[in-house]
């Protein structure tokens, strides 16, 4: 987590942001949204059936990458 580009300083930053660039530009995120946007709905629809059932929600495990 100590090279997380948003906890980095200086060189460091820099660094690690020209490496990042070119996978965010405005064509590449453009390509990325219906995919984000397809993870999204399924992330909305398995919180919607939690609540349903009454489960208690931890967002942690939710929004986990792992």
């Amino acid at each position: 987590m100590k090279t997380a580009v948003s906890l980095c300083e200086d060189e460091q930053w820099k660094r690690i942001r020209t490496l990042l660039s070119p996978t965010f530009t405005s064509g590449k995120l453009k390509e990325m949204f219906p995919i984000i946007g397809q993870y999204g709905d399924v992330l909305v629809r398995n919180l919607r059936k939690a609540a349903e059932k009454g489960k208690l929600i931890t967002l942690i495990d939710s929004l986990s990458i792992s």
